[in-house]
């Protein structure tokens, strides 16, 4: 395969990076200012095919899409990757300044498995009852393809 440009991008643990050393003096990695929320679909969306990935982004002028993917043990893997100027719309999205939810005991940075709950948020049913009226308000096909346990989880 011949190419005169290579464009990367990786997870938190993608070995991506470190797999391309003869190339690291002649790329640029750039970071957004950006979050995310990770969910996961136990059963496949409807009309999704389970050998790829697909990018969704809202109908209206959002700063945040979708990625949806097949999880190796079933369903589907959906991250909402959102800039910061979607706070401007979705206050509640934000993520903790001090990236430790409510249970102190979890690590929660780039290095865990586990992120930090929105600040603004007082419980897991709240924040499932706003991401699926956030999906339904935002993008309505995306969030009638999805399963109801999605939001909860």
């Amino acid at each position: 395969v011949e190419g005169t440009h290579i464009i990367g991008a990786d997870g938190k643990w993608s070995r991506v990076r470190s797999s391309f050393p003869s190339l690291s003096s002649q790329s640029t990695m750039a970071t957004a200012p950006s979050f995310g929320v990770s969910m996961f679909s136990p059963t496949v969306p409807r009309a999704f095919e389970t050998d790829r990935t697909y990018v969704v982004s809202p109908r209206n002028e959002c700063m945040f899409y979708c990625i949806a993917s097949p999880h190796p043990s079933g369903g589907y893997s959906v991250s909402v990757v959102c800039h910061d100027e979607t706070l401007e719309r979705y206050p509640w999205l934000a993520p903790p300044a001090d990236n430790v939810g409510a249970n102190a005991s979890v690590e929660c940075g780039w290095d865990d498995e586990h992120s930090a709950p929105p600040e603004r948020t007082a419980s897991a049913d709240e924040l499932a009852r706003r991401l699926e009226g956030l999906f339904r308000e935002e993008m309505p096909a995306f969030h009638d393809s999805l399963d109801g346990e999605t939001f909860r989880t």
